[in-house]
Formats: C-alpha cells, structure tokens, sequence
C-alpha cells in the first residue's frame, strides 16, 4: 500500500483559484482581497491532506507510526518477551511492533537473519558440524556429535549502560551489558531440538 504525495501549498492554492466562477468581474489578480482570503484556507486544506496522508502511512507500516503506535500496540497485545515494559525509545518501539505485526513463522536460518534485520540488527548464525572421521581436516576443530544442533548467533554489541559521575549511586554496577533486543525472540521462536548461543562482537 503506497500512500500519494499531499500536494505542497501552492497546489492547494491553484485549485481553489481555479473553483472559482468565470468571466469579466471575477480577474485573477493576485492582489485581489477575494484571492487573498483564499490563502488560509488553503493553508488549512494543505495540513488536512498532509495529515490525512501521514495516518494512511502509519496505517500501512508500524514503522512509520508515531500517533498510531500505541494503536499497534495494544491490538498486538503483552509481548512475550516482555519488551513492552523496557523504556525504548520510538524508533526500537516501530521495529518491535513491525516485527511481531509481519512475523510468519519460519525454522531456516535465512528466517531468523531476516527476523533481526527488521530489529534493525544484523546478525550471522552458525551451525555446528559434527566431526567426522574422514571429513575433518588437519587443523579443523574438534566438534563432538551432540553439539549438531548448537546454534551460535554472531551480533553485533551496541547496548552497554556506562557509569556517570554525579548519575551513578553507591551500589551501582559499573558498567552494565544490555542484551539485545533480538536475543529473546530468537530463543522463544527457534526450533525446539536447536541449542542457541549468542556471541557478541564489536559493532563496525
């Protein structure tokens, strides 16, 4: 669903110029009293349509939505991972909402790559291989057979809380690692019969 363009001000203002009844007494004059009353209606018309326009994008996409976000909100109901009641900013809030609004399902790894890209997070995830007599090479590592089904999750790290002076009190960690928001979803929706690690890396 693509939402139109609103028309900018001077748009608006030629249509309602060309409303207006033809002939000798009705000159198109720009000083004209009758043509400048027109100006804040235009105005008005103008923020209406730019208005209207914004609510059928944020209808469209929870990504775009700003007044309309508490609406997704609430029809998608208390989020398992209990990441409705974390202090997020707008931006984290929109991703949350598009991801639980488009999820589908899925078991493949391509699925859960896909998933945290709509957190806004790229991650990589690994499988682990068996070591097999005859496949393994000299210099390989060594994999025991019960880890086949380990998942090891490559993400970036990007949330720390870091201690300030004059914010921090006596009792305060310092310093404070704030799991990813992708962790919780990845490990509620993976296959039961998978093991999922997660292995944090500098973010680029």
């Amino acid at each position: 669903m693509t939402a139109p363009t609103p028309r900018d001000l001077a748009a608006v203002k030629a249509a309602l110029r060309a409303l207006m009844p033809e002939g000798w007494a009705w000159s198109r004059r720009p000083d004209l009293l009758r043509l400048r009353m027109l100006e804040p209606l235009a105005e008005e018309l103008a923020d209406a349509e730019a208005d209207a326009i914004s609510i059928i994008r944020q209808v469209a996409d929870p990504r775009e939505a700003v007044e309309l976000l508490p609406a997704f909100e609430r029809v998608l109901g208390p989020d398992t991972c209990g990441r409705d009641g974390l202090d997020l900013g707008t931006q984290d809030r929109q991703r949350v909402a598009h991801q639980r609004w488009t999820n589908r399902g899925g078991a493949s790894i391509a699925y859960f790559e896909g998933l945290a890209a709509k957190l806004g997070v790229t991650i990589q995830i690994e499988e682990s291989v068996p070591t097999v007599c005859g496949g393994a090479q000299c210099g390989d590592e060594l994999t025991p057979e019960d880890e086949i089904f380990v998942w090891t999750v490559h993400l970036p790290f990007d949330r720390e809380i870091i201690p300030e002076c004059g914010v921090t009190q006596c009792g305060d960690p310092m310093g404070e690692f704030v799991p990813s928001l992708v962790e919780c979803v990845i490990r509620s929706l993976a296959p039961d019969h998978t093991d999922v690690v997660f292995s944090y890396h500098e973010a680029a």
